[in-house]
């Protein structure tokens, strides 16, 4: 039930989210406005470089040495967000996917484990389908039914992080054969009827992924290289595609558009294109073209331009030196910059190759971990409001608004009165003490009026986390016994407000679990409703520095 809720309130939310934040501006109790969360499928994280970059991980197959304990685990996706990393693609094979759909498996529970990490530092997680050459025999044209693993871990995960989609790697690539002593280059991988069943696999994936919120990407190298190195792709079945050529045929247009739908249906929510080039200007100039014609689709595709880094290949032009991998960066988030609603970013391919002692890009990239005026994100493992009176026993855990309310007698007495929880769960932050703390909530509609120009929501921090979403009620809420009042927010306009809670959550180290407790003391009869976890976006957290 809570999960259909979100996928609901998800895709109505979003433009809600973006009207509300373009047209109000919310001050908190200190007279600053508060940050927003971040709420992107592609975001740039917590770190402190202002592009958007992803890494591709291969999570099964490094698992043995990089991720077979919680420490190593957690450890690398710090050390992921100290590079700068702001999307993690988690590659794993046939059979971790299979097992994402038992929670209690250990890969599954230390992948949810680098998830929850992950969104800490404002970073997402995306799974990669496993590497694999595509031969488009039955079996593996029936593999499009593995999301169904991926969807089976976000219903079933209940308080923790949920991947935000899937990246498929299903590679159609030249190879060099020898033939009679003379070496050749084999491309016949690349031809049409490979093409059409590689598109019709996408095609059925995104059917199957339908309107669960799940992005799916598919990774490919550079469009142009496919339909020129096509073995059987002629000039009639070029322009029947609606495929031509420009630059006296040295780049194509009508090739993003190709691979990225079926029929007429697009199916990719972005594109990963694998330019794999020596330098900067080369990457760059190689994804231009397609970048172009994306802009001018009428549906435009994101594209994300991909580059090897490190010394993990002995075929493909790699960048080898941290100067050669900021200047691409530094080009794409140029292009990122002229073409907003095309550009999401860059994609560096590999994060680290276990079998071998050269660096990728783990080993080339040097930490720059961010600095105190980064914010780390713990958002609400856990919200519900209660209700006195009549609905005493009525359990609101999984509403997408947590209720606050308290009217005179005259005005209803105690049904009206509504309290809202929030409970954190910080277990992951690795020290024993912030020297900032603030929690961070959104108000979906304006609350003020001549005769109430703002309502005081009064947050206490408390010491008793033993209550549920799923059960709390009015009659069984949790304790006030010791808690702490940490301050009152003047609620007035929709939009973000915060507080400070550095004390409290200093105080809470012992467990790093906080729960909050937020009601109206004034008795201003004046309904105010937050997002909870549940809306999908917005909900409440707690930043730390």
């Amino acid at each position: 039930m809570k999960k259909t809720r979100l996928r609901f309130f998800r895709s109505i939310g979003m433009c809600i989210a973006a009207a509300l934040l373009l047209a109000v501006s919310v001050l908190s109790t200190g007279g600053q406005p508060a940050q927003a969360a971040e709420s992107s499928w592609w975001p740039d994280g917590s770190d402190v470089a202002s592009d958007a970059r992803a890494v591709w991980v291969y999570y099964s197959k490094e698992y043995d040495v990089n991720y077979n304990t919680d420490q190593k685990a957690l450890d690398a996706v710090t050390d992921m967000r100290n590079k700068n990393i702001d999307v993690i693609i988690a590659s794993v094979t046939a059979a971790d996917m299979e097992g994402l759909s038992n929670p209690a498996a250990p890969r599954t529970a230390r992948l949810q484990l680098m998830i929850n990490q992950a969104k800490s530092y404002g970073m997402v997680v995306y799974i990669g389908y496993w590497e694999d050459a595509w031969v488009a025999d039955n079996h593996q044209n029936n593999r499009y039914t593995m999301v169904d693993h991926v969807i089976n871990f976000n219903n079933q995960n209940g308080s923790n992080t949920d991947v935000v989609g899937v990246v498929t790697d299903y590679e159609m690539n030249c190879k060099t054969v020898e033939v009679e002593g003379v070496k050749q280059t084999d491309c016949s991988a690349r031809a049409k009827d490979k093409y059409e069943s590689w598109r019709l696999f996408h095609h059925n994936l995104k059917n199957r992924i339908g309107a669960n919120p799940l992005k799916l990407l598919v990774t490919i190298p550079d469009p142009d290289s496919f339909i020129r190195s096509c073995v059987d792709c002629d000039a009639a079945w070029l322009a029947n595609q609606g495929i031509t050529t420009n630059n006296n045929g040295s780049t194509y247009k009508g090739d993003v558009a190709y691979f990225s739908s079926y029929n007429g249906v697009t199916f990719a929510d972005a594109l990963v294109g694998m330019y794999y080039r020596a330098n900067a200007n080369q990457i760059r100039d190689a994804a231009h073209d397609d970048v172009v014609e994306s802009n001018g689709m009428a549906k435009p595709v994101p594209i994300v331009v991909g580059f090897s880094a490190g010394h993990n290949t002995t075929t493909d032009p790699t960048l080898t030196t941290v100067q050669a991998v900021l200047d691409t960066v530094q080009a794409i988030e140029d292009e990122r910059a002229a073409y907003p609603k095309v550009v999401l970013g860059t994609m560096a391919w590999r994060w680290d190759k276990t079998e071998t002692p050269e660096g990728e890009y783990r080993e080339l990239m040097p930490s720059t971990p961010p600095g105190t005026n980064i914010p780390i994100h713990y958002y609400a493992s856990e919200d519900a409001f209660v209700r006195s009176g009549t609905f005493a026993s009525t359990n609101y855990g999984s509403e997408p608004l947590l209720e606050i309310k308290d009217g005179p007698n005259t005005t209803g007495g105690a049904d009206v009165d509504r309290i809202a929880y929030v409970k954190v769960n910080a277990g992951a932050y690795p020290g024993t003490s912030v020297t900032s703390a603030k929690l961070h909530f959104f108000v979906g509609t304006a609350v003020s009026d001549s005769s109430v120009p703002f309502v005081p929501i009064t947050v206490q921090g408390l010491t008793d986390d033993s209550w549920s979403e799923q059960t709390v009620t009015w009659s069984t809420r949790p304790s006030s016994s010791g808690a702490t009042t940490l301050g009152t927010v003047q609620v007035s306009g929709a939009g973000w407000y915060s507080l400070d809670v550095t004390a409290y959550v200093n105080s809470q180290m012992a467990d790093k679990t906080l729960t909050f407790r937020l009601s109206d003391e004034a008795t201003k009869d004046r309904l105010v409703r937050l997002w909870s976890r549940e809306y999908g976006i917005n909900e409440p957290y707690v930043s730390f520095n």
